[in-house]
């Protein structure tokens, strides 16, 4: 009778700390040298997705984002795959981007948050404009990489013209 006590005692023990391990997820490894901070990490990636674009190579972008992500803009709410064909369309073209001011929240160790300042030039159906913006893109790291899963782009609105600049 003692002897199943004992036994029943260690099984709860054992089952209780297997469901407390679980619960707190699998060990983070540790950081290899070299590897960077998180915020070098996703500035990185999204300066990897923003030369994708300037590149117009869309086999890279792809690899850099999921394609059934979202993506939202003045020109509404989509799905990251029905933006493709927009942004690598034969009437698009970006010429400058520059990403200015990152800033990196990490929301748990599989997900992180970059906001920054973007303005650039681009060229749509023939007709070249600028623009500034505030960006925020959503990352989840799947499999070891780190993947844009939502970016939102909200224009910031422009000054307006004084007599002096006419």
């Amino acid at each position: 009778m003692k002897i199943a006590r004992i036994c029943m005692s260690v099984l709860a023990t054992l089952t209780f700390a297997s469901i407390a391990a679980a619960q707190c997820g699998p060990a983070r490894p540790k950081p290899t040298a070299g590897a960077g901070s998180l915020e070098e990490m996703i500035v990185a990636q999204e300066n990897l997705i923003i030369a994708a674009i300037k590149a117009r190579d869309a086999a890279a972008f792809k690899g850099l984002v999921d394609i059934n992500g979202v993506v939202v803009n003045s020109g509404g709410i989509m799905k990251t795959s029905d933006a493709i064909p927009v942004l690598f369309g034969p009437n698009v073209s970006i010429s400058e981007y520059t990403l200015e001011n990152p800033q990196v929240k990490s929301i748990d160790k599989n997900t992180a948050i970059i906001n920054y300042k973007s303005s650039g030039t681009a060229t749509f159906e023939g007709k070249t404009a600028k623009w500034t913006s505030f960006d925020t893109t959503v990352f989840v790291r799947r499999i070891s990489k780190w993947v844009a899963v939502f970016h939102q782009s909200s224009d910031m609105p422009q000054a307006p013209s004084t007599p002096a600049d006419k």
